[in-house]
């Protein structure tokens, strides 16, 4: 059964895989494990050497489509090993097998089976380690728990599971509900002890459970020796890190942090550049207890997007009632959910946006199978109702998770994104990459293993992970000496060939017009301005709105730089519909809000004082449909219906802004001035005292109110 289990799984992973380099680090990966290069901290040797080695015993298929079927092989021999693990504890075959399925087919876990990504094999290394800990194998899980920090740090969440081993007084030979089981006992006693009744060195028939005191002192001689073993192979499996040194002494085409130094090497297994404790690069909300209970929620809704809800209930009263039966199965889930779950997500304690939600997904295949592995029908006696609500259970998982699988099938977004570069750059050019992990790794994996356009030079302005123009001392100046460094460096190129760049900002070198070409600027005082039509590759631009987050920031990017390049023509018609197809495909997308908000605005704004109206209103409205919540397009479409001499339509509009925007000043204070204008007092007087209520310090509308105040006062006379 768990080789049909195997073949079934793995058929389906290699079904669904990506064809190519996808969002997010699978670029940054493939090139490591192709290169045996070292990606950014903590570098991921584990994975490197196990992804490398996968990719050199399959002959077969380009090198992104094999380091992602190492993620499908890496995912089915997981759910094999979760298959025989429940079956060991008593349960039923086809609960178990339908258990296994429902876990393999969670959001999380499915999708990092089909990329180039660390989590696949994070996931089958925990799963050994639950393995090692119901076998009592302490020796074989310290050594895994070292070898698999090697892969991801996370696995120190999973670390205090062993703890539940320590606590002799949680029933050993028991199923889930605490019935004695007519299969292996899982975890038939505790290592440990302080009972005080045994002598030294003395057993409890049938366990393991040693005397952790004698009369030679506090602790015995076994006790040290067998905890001194679980050190000594901890440290041998997280000698794995002493690969990066040597790997980069060899000067791979990704160096990160260049551990060549015992002060390098704990810089980049402690993730310094990021913050050990945390997830991502950038600001944190403050840690109180409002974001707390906001965190929280987040979290709650994550989970309901791995697992359908009467499914996630239902594990969680799974795991109460076993718990409340002092069942160690359950502890120990309960532990796992704990600190790979609520734990682990306020720790890492990432911004309110779309983007942290697309970055904590890959986080939730731990919390995740902590509760699915609690369902309580695999262990029940192999009842007919229980298996038949596990095969409802699986049904509505895959209703949830199968369209969003398939967008992998056939993704090649990032894949013609880097391409799309590279054609758009003459030969003997330099490229300069401004941010996006999507430019970089697309471009890495294109350049160092599919080996393209060596005949361009390729940088990013951060000195990370192509070469690095900007000097070894780079990453040490301040950011005003980083600022000058990178234009002197830059300008210098500019007498070599074509210099262009990957870059949203037309004021990124200093004293240089940039010039739209394709997606990329190119920087030229006489360069004309060109579209897409030599670049663009739109295959993967469909759905119209893809479900997964890194997908959805990124496919905005063609739309939207080919509307740049109509607006900059003049052409409103077609730079409008462009940025409509881009707002449609990413309204959640920071980058887009903010870089689209400003070219609406500007735009805008620029017919409104040229006095075209109707094209003002046009792209105001365009801009709140795009982002229903900017103060500013409905404060301006107000301004543009009053121009207009639509009065009535301009007191709707301000009116609904107003209410909209409850601490908003602008909208009431010109409702003031319409009502000022028709001698309409009592109204004045209203709007102006809501404007000092909502900002005491107006001094016009303090000023206007002594005045309307009086006229009032006459006007009733």
């Amino acid at each position: 059964m768990g080789l049909f289990l195997f073949l079934g799984l793995f058929s389906a992973y290699v079904h669904m895989a990506a064809p190519s380099v996808t969002t997010g680090d699978s670029g940054e990966f493939i090139t490591a494990a192709a290169t045996l290069s070292l990606p950014h901290a903590p570098s991921f040797p584990l994975y490197m050497l196990s992804a490398k080695a996968f990719m050199t015993a399959l002959p077969w298929g380009s090198f992104p489509y094999r380091c992602n079927v190492f993620s499908a092989l890496t995912a089915a021999l997981s759910g094999v090993l979760i298959f025989l693990l429940l079956v060991s504890m008593g349960g039923g075959t086809w609960g178990s097998l339908l258990t296994t399925v429902l876990v393999a087919v969670s959001m999380s876990y499915w999708e990092n089976s089909l990329v180039a990504e660390v989590f696949s094999l994070n996931t089958l290394i925990m799963i050994m380690l639950l393995c090692c800990l119901a076998k009592q194998a302490y020796a074989l899980f310290f050594f895994l728990l070292g070898l698999g920090l090697g892969n991801h740090q996370i696995l120190l969440f999973v670390a205090p599971v062993f703890l539940v081993s320590l606590f002799p007084n949680i029933q050993d030979c028991s199923g889930p509900y605490g019935e004695s089981s007519s299969r292996h006992a899982f975890w038939p006693g505790s290592r440990f002890s302080l009972r005080e009744n045994l002598g030294p060195g003395q057993k409890i028939a049938g366990a393991t459970t040693w005397k952790v005191t004698n009369s030679q002192g506090p602790l015995s001689f076994h006790y040290l020796r067998t905890v001194g073993l679980w050190v000594f192979l901890f440290l041998l499996g997280l000698s794995i890190y002493l690969t990066l040194p040597i790997r980069s002494s060899s000067e791979p085409p990704l160096n990160w942090g260049q551990p060549t130094t015992i002060e390098k090497l704990s810089r980049t297994f402690l993730r310094k550049d990021y913050g050990s404790l945390k997830l991502a690069l950038g600001d944190t909300p403050d840690r109180n207890m409002s974001n707390t209970a906001r965190h929280l929620k987040n979290f709650y809704g994550r989970l309901c997007d791995e697992i359908p809800w009467p499914v996630l209930w239902m594990a969680f009263g799974s795991l109460i009632f076993a718990m409340i039966k002092m069942n160690r199965w359950a502890w120990t889930l309960f532990i796992l959910f704990l600190f790979t779950g609520p734990f682990f997500y306020l720790l890492g304690n990432l911004p309110f946006n779309a983007q942290s939600d697309g970055i904590i997904g890959r986080f939730m295949i731990g919390p995740t199978l902590a509760l699915l592995l609690s369902l309580p029908v695999p262990f029940q006696k192999r009842s007919r109702s229980g298996v038949a609500l596990l095969a409802i259970f699986l049904l509505l998982t895959l209703k949830s998770n199968f369209l969003e699988a398939k967008a992998f099938r056939s993704s090649t977004l990032v894949l013609d994104y880097g391409r799309a570069m590279l054609r758009t750059l003459p030969e003997g050019s330099t490229l300069f990459l401004d941010g996006g992990d999507d430019a970089f790794y697309s471009l890495a994996m294109l350049r160092y293993v599919m080996n393209k356009r060596a005949d361009v030079s390729i940088h990013d302005r951060g000195g990370l992970i192509f070469k690095n123009p900007y000097g070894p001392d780079f990453r040490s100046l301040t950011k005003e000496q980083k600022q000058e460094r990178r234009r002197r460096v830059e300008t210098s190129a500019l007498s070599r060939g074509a210099v262009y760049y990957s870059t949203m900002d037309r004021d990124v070198l200093p004293g240089y017009r940039l010039v739209q070409d394709g997606i990329l600027m190119k920087v030229d005082r006489f360069a004309v301005a060109k579209g897409l039509s030599k670049t663009a590759i739109l295959r993967s631009l469909y759905p119209l709105t893809p479900a997964i987050y890194r997908m959805r920031a990124l496919g905005p990017f063609f739309p939207f730089m080919e509307g740049r390049y109509y607006l900059s023509q003049g052409n409103w018609a077609e730079a409008l519909r462009y940025f409509r197809r881009a707002g449609q495909m990413g309204r959640d997308v920071d980058w887009l809000k903010n870089n689209l908000g400003m070219d609406y605005a500007q735009s805008a704004y620029q017919k409104l004082m040229s006095q075209e109206l109707a094209l003002s209103e046009t792209i105001y409205l365009q801009w709140i449909a795009f982002d229903p919540m900017n103060l500013q397009a409905h404060s301006n479409l107000g301004v543009v219906y009053e121009r207009s001499n639509r009065l009535q339509d301009a007191v709707m509009q301000y009116e609904k802004t107003a209410r909209l925007f409850p601490d908003a000043v602008d909208p009431v204070f010109n409702l003031a001035v319409l009502a000022w204008k028709k001698g309409d007092w009592p109204s004045v007087v209203n709007y102006l005292e809501e404007v000092i209520k909502r900002k005491p310090d107006h001094l016009q509308a303090q000023g206007y109110l002594k005045v309307a105040r009086e006229k009032l006062k006459a006007s009733m006379k």
